[in-house]
């Protein structure tokens, strides 16, 4: 992004600090970035169960994905309390029960490749370490049906699927990932009275901070990590207020509620510009 920003300047002979986000802090980035996703997801969930009056501590939750999003989300996570049962990569995962420290398991990853790379070296696994710490390794879609109270898809696309979304034993889902529950699925969930929180509000973090850079950028501030994690809170919050209210009173999912409100403001936008 630094490059970007860099050949645009040279092309347009300008000063364009605000022509693209993503960048190095020592280049106009904004801090709070690169945790911004999981952040902005972690407001959200942590609302919800406040709402619904849940207790982290009596919560399970599995994890599907453990990079920039979802490994942040795992140690947020564990840190308030929630009991964090199962991790993945692109290797594959682990789980045990009785919870695992997403910390160590960085660690790992960050040495070996892998959120696995603790137990196994590729296909090979220490057995016996397994069995003493209560780990066993599982497949990401192994990962999808395991019993939780809360699984965050935080990967791929179109991983909860009309194949499997019988089988999913969370009550919410969390989509930190980009889309990972497909239309049929979430018909599906929403007959098992399974609440799913929407892409287009879970992991509106990493964009609403981008917007923060955006901003700087164009006033030539530099926001400390306070005010962007005050700023992200109060806007996440909004967000999730103005759905979950719309649901509530229009007796619909999440995923319509989040669309409703979004199509609501758009109008707005219109007809105050004279464009309807």
């Amino acid at each position: 992004m630094a490059w970007m920003r860099d050949e645009y300047e040279k092309i347009t002979k300008t000063y364009a600090p605000a022509m693209i986000t993503g960048k190095p802090l020592t280049y106009g980035g904004s801090r709070g970035r690169d945790t911004a996703t999981a952040r902005g997801g972690f407001f959200i969930l942590q609302e919800l169960v406040d709402r619904d009056a849940l207790d982290p501590q009596e919560l399970r939750v599995a994890i599907q994905g453990f990079g920039n999003a979802g490994g942040t989300m795992a140690i947020f996570l564990h840190q308030a309390g929630y009991t964090v049962i199962a991790v993945s990569d692109s290797q594959g995962g682990i789980y045990c029960p009785e919870g695992l420290d997403p910390i160590r398991i960085q660690k790992y990853k960050k040495k070996t490749g892998s959120v696995t790379g603790e137990y196994c070296k590729g296909s090979v696994c220490d057995i016996e370490k397994m069995k003493l710490d209560h780990v066993r390794r599982v497949t990401n879609e192994e990962l999808l049906e395991l019993p939780c109270d809360m699984l965050i898809p935080a990967a791929l696309d179109n991983v909860v699927t009309a194949e499997n979304a019988s089988r999913i034993q969370a009550r919410y889902i969390i989509e930190l990932a980009n889309g990972p529950v497909s239309p049929e699925a979430d018909a599906i969930l929403e007959k098992r009275s399974v609440t799913v929180v929407p892409d287009v509000l879970a992991n509106a973090g990493g964009v609403t901070v981008s917007y923060f850079e955006w901003s700087q950028g164009r006033s030539g501030e530099q926001w400390t990590d306070e005010k962007v994690d005050h700023e992200l809170r109060r806007i996440m919050l909004d967000a999730y207020k103005a759905v979950r209210r719309t649901a509530r009173r229009e007796k619909v999912s999440y995923r319509t509620a989040a669309f409703l409100v979004g199509v609501q403001r758009i109008v707005a936008a219109m007809r105050a510009r004279g464009w309807v």
